[in-house]
């Protein structure tokens, strides 16, 4: 199967930050540790596009957008859909 990644932003007291974990089989996993701590957030989605590996977190105002060559060490791109809360009032 090969080596598979999972993301999840863990709340409560973990401060709501994306930690990571690996798996050969799906059924046993590895906990890396924390890979985003920029700020609180939730709901982490990591994809491939253009080439690029990015991951776009929910900061409840606007989307986080960071980016890796690696899977592991992200890059802050900044925001995307920034206020996009003052269309649903």
């Amino acid at each position: 199967m090969g080596l598979q990644n999972f993301w999840k932003s863990l709340h409560e007291n973990h401060d709501s930050y994306t930690y990571s974990a690996i798996s050969n089989d799906l059924y046993h996993w590895d906990v890396c540790g924390k890979e985003i701590n920029y700020n609180s957030h939730e709901g982490p989605n990591v994809f491939e596009l253009g080439g690029k590996k990015w991951m776009i977190t929910d900061e409840w105002n606007g989307l986080g957008v960071y980016e890796t060559q690696d899977y592991t060490h992200w890059e802050r791109q900044g925001y995307i859909l920034l206020y996009a809360s003052e269309f649903f009032q």
